[in-house]
């Protein structure tokens, strides 16, 4: 996923690209309109994160402009301006998100994980080239070339399958207690613990497998992947 930052204030702006880049996405940065506005005729990101108030211009006025386009670029708002109106100009001029500063980076990591899930889904979203791998959340099975399959249990399909919804962005152990229907049970997180070192034993017999599972600190866990993987979810 490739992420284009546009923040001037300096030390944020490099917090952030620090951030993004240990979840393995592709970062680039710049600190005015000129900038955003180079950045985006070179290569169309993913999503925009933009702080509007720029040296050499507000860009509220460009994200009309900017959603049509690029109609299927996520657009996240940044900013210290908290005014109502601010706000709903955003919001209905094209931004998905409006989040206001002081940020902490893991809301940030929600929001992109919540707005990526939602891209993938849209209307138009072009399906990979080649899939030679396939999750299946009803039966559990992960299948891979020439029908080599692996199957997981039920509380393994439910962890293993959240975090395939959430390639590149960290879930908390909470939210994937609420995935096995737990809730607010902050003592009981080593049972995800336990899953998740269950979940990679098994991938992790398997060679070829193009998954990785790791913990990002105070944030939980992240699933990467490549797009060799057709994730199904199958209704219960």
């Amino acid at each position: 996923m490739n992420i284009l930052v546009i923040e001037d204030h300096l030390d944020w702006r490099d917090m952030m690209i620090e951030h993004l880049s240990s979840h393995g996405l592709s970062v680039r940065a710049g600190g005015t309109l000129r900038e955003m506005k180079d950045a985006l005729q070179a290569q169309t990101p993913n999503i925009l994160i933009l702080d509007p108030t720029l040296p050499d211009g507000n860009a509220l006025p460009e994200l009309a402009d900017l959603r049509q386009r690029f109609p299927s670029m996520g657009i996240v708002v940044v900013t210290g301006r908290i005014q109502l109106q601010d706000r709903v100009r955003s919001l209905g001029s094209g931004a998905d998100y409006y989040l206001t500063k002081p940020l902490k980076l893991p809301e940030l990591s929600a929001t992109l994980t919540a707005l990526s899930r939602r891209l993938r889904t849209a209307p138009g979203t072009a399906a990979p080239a080649q899939v030679t791998w396939k999750f299946d959340r009803k039966t559990g099975n992960l299948t891979g070339p020439e029908g080599i399959t692996l199957t997981f249990t039920d509380r393994e399909s439910r962890i293993f399958s959240a975090l395939l919804e959430s390639p590149h962005f960290p879930i908390s152990n909470t939210r994937l207690l609420q995935t096995l229907g737990v809730l607010n049970d902050r003592l009981d997180t080593h049972r995800v613990d336990a899953l998740v070192y269950r979940i990679r034993r098994k991938l992790r017999a398997l060679p070829g497998v193009p998954i990785g599972i790791r913990n990002i600190y105070s944030e939980g866990y992240i699933c990467t992947h490549t797009n060799a993987i057709d994730f199904v979810q199958i209704a219960e």
